[in-house]
């Protein structure tokens, strides 16, 4: 994991030209990054579970300046970047395979720690709840 967040950094710290030469190991390491990440979360030590957190609010921080630059350079709202990125004539076959990929994974861990949470409960009808009776008229 320490290895696949360093290169990320370090990918995230080349000029545009030098990104786009390794997009797709910047997708393959990404990937394996939030794979690693997520079994971390589940099954590893306190200690390693920091860690991880701290390495995943750096990474969002780089993705975050890194969608600001695009939009910048582009000249695009944040929306119009979405749309672009809805539509598969904007990337290689092997890139859009990949986006589609990577929001099914998404989509599907969504789905997996949504049904793990427990459902809440009604606070006006929990299971020790009692009627006030000084409200009584």
């Amino acid at each position: 994991m320490e290895e696949d967040f360093n290169r990320l950094i370090e990918i995230f710290n080349l000029s545009q030209e030098d990104k786009s030469k390794v997009l797709e190991e910047m997708f393959a390491l990404t990937t394996a990054f939030f794979d690693r990440y997520k079994y971390v979360m589940r099954s590893g030590e306190e200690e390693e579970k920091k860690t991880a957190q701290k390495q995943m609010a750096i990474l969002e921080e780089y993705l975050q300046a890194e969608n600001s630059k695009t939009q910048e350079s582009l000249g695009l709202s944040q929306g119009e970047i979405k749309e672009l990125s809805l539509n598969p004539r904007n990337f290689t076959q092997k890139q859009w395979e990949f986006l589609q990929k990577v929001q099914t994974r998404l989509l599907e861990d969504k789905e997996v720690e949504a049904s793990k949470k427990p459902p809440l409960e009604d606070k006006k009808k929990g299971k020790n709840s009692k009627k006030s009776s000084w409200l009584k008229s």
